[in-house]
């Protein structure tokens, strides 16, 4: 191993990135692979980790499943020589296919646990009733309000364990109706690697309306709780980050505690 293999990292850096387009079918590994590839071409001091089998030391919050575009990704890597965020995010650029764009870039606390134990999400998701479902005969605000009024919203988990998710449903509302069609904006919270997914939201909304199709899935903000890393604080978004969507999540969130 050379020399960038053995020395320690000095800085870390979060990194604000977007997945649309084609690359919305890349999974996280063959994600982790581009970003990988893209820190090779750029020529970036990336750190790696310690062992018989180093690699590049890089981390990614919440993967989007195969298929989801994300406006507002977080990844991390460390660094074994002090970088520029802005000339580090547009080495990047220069060097990812196109649909994965680095938006911005920013110093975070080198230590471990750099994402928290708690990460929300904004989620946009379009499903569509079947084609015989006649304009207006799904009333969509009604069937979210029972969602959020229920006490739980169990789902099956790997190996068929039945989990309760509720309280990691923050918060529902509809952004579009058009004809049997509906855009569903869907707060969510991963805490403890338990978290709610748009699925299941949908899964769920299929027992009050009926069979529903899902059209589009886009995550348009991720925020994480840096309670772990060291920050003392939030590491949730970027000084630019899109406000709207990051205070919703936070607003959610706050609400749901205020019920506990």
């Amino acid at each position: 191993m050379g020399a960038a293999t053995t020395t320690e990292a000095v800085l870390r850096i979060v990194l604000s990135y977007s997945k649309t387009g084609p690359a919305r079918y890349l999974g996280h590994l063959d994600l982790l692979r581009t970003f990988q590839r893209a820190v090779r071409r750029a020529g970036l001091p990336i750190a790696y980790s310690k062992g018989f089998n180093p690699h590049p030391r890089m981390m990614f919050a919440s993967p989007l499943p195969v298929g989801a575009a994300g406006l507002g990704e977080l990844a991390a890597m460390d660094l074994a020589e002090h970088t520029d965020p802005r000339a580090l995010a547009g080495r990047l650029n220069s060097a990812l296919p196109g649909g994965v764009c680095v938006n911005e870039a920013w110093v975070a606390p080198l230590a471990r646990g750099t994402f928290g134990a708690e990460i929300t999400s904004v989620w946009s998701v379009r499903v569509a009733a079947p084609e015989e479902t006649p304009p207006g005969a799904v009333d969509w605000q009604s069937a979210l309000a029972g969602l959020l009024g229920a006490a739980e919203l169990r789902v099956e988990r790997s190996g068929g364990k039945v989990r309760d998710v509720r309280d990691r449903l923050l918060g529902l509302s509809v952004e579009e109706e058009c004809g049997r069609e509906a855009v569903i904006e869907m707060v969510l919270l991963q805490k403890d690697e338990l978290s709610a997914k748009p699925l299941d939201v949908v899964c769920a909304l299929e027992k009050r309306v009926g069979p529903l199709k899902v059209v589009s899935l886009e995550r348009r903000a991720v925020t994480a709780d840096s309670a772990q890393s060291g920050g003392g604080g939030r590491l949730s978004e970027s000084p630019a980050a899109n406000a709207r969507d990051a205070s919703r999540a936070s607003d959610a969130k706050s609400r749901a505690r205020g019920g506990e």
